[in-house]
């Protein structure tokens, strides 16, 4: 710079300079040496303190932007660390959650496991019902309604009420979906299957007690030796109406109530020898003929397979044996189909009354 120089003159040498457009610094060493002056020109003394003034002003309005860029960066990065943990308190809270539905989940597979388990066994039971219902109905009325399966009037399921006594509560829609859904239909399945069957049990009751008083057992061991309907007279030769069965055993066999009734005779009847006749209801009658023994009275009481006697070869007989009828409104019916449902093949005799 022209206008700025080192000049060593002394200090008043320049002092005495008659020019006053400059400005004199001088420098003293402290070790005694020769000081040294600077001389400064007006322009360039003002133009350095505008530049430093300038310069100055710059950088302060610098570290202010920086400043406040910095303050704007602290508060977004607070802002993404204050996101950042909301984040991971909700992936714990998500994760806490989904243990807890896995858990539910498999408490209601349990619960659906046990009742798929009731009603596998239910409908187990149920077709037993059926079976023994149908085999009840087809021996009183001859025929059956009741279905494998099928509800019938009876029996069928009252719907709309809810097993909640099954249910329990239900589970959330997350647990697995449809699995709420699924505990329900199931659960209706069994209390529709349970009030079947306690509809079937109900008729079960109903039709064994018309069962008891409804012949449906041998009435003695032993063959059959001539079946119902027309035979030859085994003293006559003469065909002629057989009305019942004949039961060949040895003497002393024990004869046994067909079904449940009330003793309405005993007694001799003509060529029927020693004879019981029970009276079972409805207009059914049992009559049992040729008896060594008779250990019931008129007007008893009998349950169906109770003592009522001995076979014998009392009245028109040729040798030991049971004459035995049933009887529908006085007239008699062929015994076979009251016999148990057991088929019992006529042995190839000759019949003994």
């Amino acid at each position: 710079m022209r206008d700025t120089r080192w000049d060593k003159r002394s200090w008043r040498d320049l002092t005495s300079d008659t020019r006053h457009d400059a400005f004199v610094l001088q420098v003293i060493p402290l070790d005694g040496g020769d000081a040294r002056s600077l001389r400064i020109s007006r322009r360039a003394f003002y133009g350095t303190l505008a530049a430093a003034g300038f310069g100055f002003t710059a950088l302060t309005g610098f570290a202010v932007h920086q400043y406040a860029t910095s303050g704007s960066l602290r508060a977004e990065l607070h802002t993404a660390l204050q996101a950042k943990e909301q984040a991971e308190a909700e992936a714990r809270e998500l994760r806490s959650k989904n243990v807890a539905l896995e858990d539910e989940l498999v408490r209601w597979r349990q619960r659906i496991a046990v009742l798929d388990g009731r009603l596998a066994e239910t409908e187990h039971k149920l077709a037993a019902l059926e079976g023994l219902a149908a085999a009840l109905e087809t021996q009183v009325t001859g025929k059956s309604t009741i279905g494998r399966g099928q509800a019938t009037p009876l029996s069928a399921p009252t719907s709309g009420s809810r097993p909640a006594s099954l249910v329990g509560e239900e589970p959330s829609r997350g647990a697995g979906g449809n699995v709420g859904e699924l505990l329900f239909s199931l659960a209706e399945r069994l209390n529709g299957s349970e009030e079947r069957g306690a509809a079937i049990q109900h008729k079960i009751a109903l039709l064994g007690e018309i069962a008891e008083h409804v012949p449906s057992i041998m009435p003695a061991d032993g063959r059959i030796v001539s079946g119902f309907g027309m035979r030859r007279d085994p003293f006559t030769f003469a065909l002629q109406m057989h009305t019942g069965v004949d039961i060949a055993n040895v003497s002393g066999t024990p004869i046994r109530a067909a079904a449940s009734g009330v003793v309405v005779d005993t007694g001799w009847v003509g060529g029927y020898g020693l004879t019981v006749r029970i009276a079972h209801g409805n207009g059914v009658e049992t009559f049992y003929a040729h008896l060594s023994q008779v250990v019931v009275q008129r007007g008893q009481s009998v349950k169906k397979g109770e003592l009522i006697g001995y076979m014998g070869s009392t009245g028109r007989s040729s040798g030991p044996h049971l004459h035995y009828e049933v009887r529908l409104g006085g007239r008699p019916i062929d015994p076979v189909p009251y016999l148990g449902g057991v088929v019992h093949a006529v042995a190839e005799e000759g019949p003994l009354d």
